[in-house]
């Protein structure tokens, strides 16, 4: 039999739609206010509480309608500030994760934005002349994967632990996957960068 929800989880989930509805409404006009809000969650349950999906979103990708004719994004790049739409800031929540030791979690956005596709992959949307530069924080990803080799060689005691440093390698390998996708892609726009010059005048 389905239990009733409690008043406390009513209040919850309500305090949570008003505050998804501030931060989505608010975000285009207020620069990093997602960013700082996930921070204090982060912040107030210690590092144990799991950021909403739409928060880590917000501030992974930004808006999901983008403007119309808006530049294809640059996958970590936070690109130009118009004071409507909510700028993405992907590195900055790998940078928080970090700060929080949710390295899994960390490793998830940078598989994440570098797996994205849609029409920002296309040779003819990549020309740097027309602005269109692909950023990639690799000092950022190094230091996350370092720091992953360090916690998986720290000694593991029970099973729990065991079982959550798998974890975290198994979240480091799609970021692996991600980013050997990632070179390849860069290495057929590199081959194809002469015909997309061509197909783009």
């Amino acid at each position: 039999v389905p239990r009733a929800p409690t008043e406390g989880g009513v209040q919850s989930a309500m305090a949570m739609d008003l505050l998804r509805g501030y931060v989505e409404r608010h975000s285009g006009r207020c620069r990093g206010l997602a960013l700082a809000v996930a921070g204090r969650m982060l912040s107030s349950s210690e590092g144990t509480m799991d950021l909403p999906p739409w928060l880590a979103d917000l501030i992974a990708f930004g808006s999901r309608s983008p403007p119309p004719g808006a530049r294809p994004d640059g996958l970590f790049a936070s690109g130009a500030w118009d004071g409507t739409s909510p700028s993405p800031d992907p590195a900055g929540l790998v940078r928080l994760y970090m700060r929080h030791h949710r390295y899994g979690e960390a490793c998830s956005v940078v598989t994440s934005v570098l797996s994205r596709k849609g029409a920002g992959g296309r040779l003819t949307s990549r020309l740097p002349e027309r602005g269109c530069v692909e950023v990639v924080p690799y000092g950022l990803i190094d230091m996350l994967w370092n720091v992953v080799d360090a916690v998986a060689s720290g000694r593991c005691e029970t099973d729990e632990e065991r079982g959550q440093v798998s974890d975290l390698l198994r979240k480091r390998e799609g970021m692996e996957r991600a980013l050997s996708g990632h070179f390849e892609s860069l290495r057929t726009s590199e081959d194809g960068i002469a015909s997309a010059r061509l197909l783009a005048s």
